[in-house]
């Protein structure tokens, strides 16, 4: 059991630093260009409000791994198809998926360690 919590432990970790990259990343990135909510067409908006509870979903997992995991995961698929649906490009936010992927697998981990006990 002792491994299987250190593992749980590091894999945790490690989602937590790649998430705490991403927020000062996303934060850096729209201070720089100047990000104004009220130029952007209604499409833009969504994905927009999307990739933000992707993002809410990330900080959530710190917390409650299984909930904010999910968040991010249905919030980058609804990104993804408002994307595809108006021609724009998407593939900065796949860098978001690894982190909520490694949320879940310890939200799992820990919900069947909690069974065997």
């Amino acid at each position: 059991m002792n491994e299987s919590n250190n593992l749980i432990l590091g894999v945790r970790w490690t989602a937590r630093i790649m998430t705490i990259i991403i927020i000062a990343f996303v934060v850096v990135t729209f201070m720089d260009e100047g990000f104004t909510i009220f130029n952007l067409s209604p499409h833009q908006s969504l994905m927009v409000m999307a990739f933000f509870l992707a993002w809410l979903g990330l900080v959530l997992a710190w917390l409650w791994e299984g909930l904010g995991a999910i968040m991010t995961l249905v919030s980058l698929i609804l990104y993804v198809m408002i994307a595809l649906f108006n021609g724009e490009r998407f593939i900065e936010v796949w860098v978001c998926v690894l982190p909520a992927i490694l949320f879940l697998f310890c939200w799992f981990q820990t919900k069947n360690n909690k069974r065997r006990r």
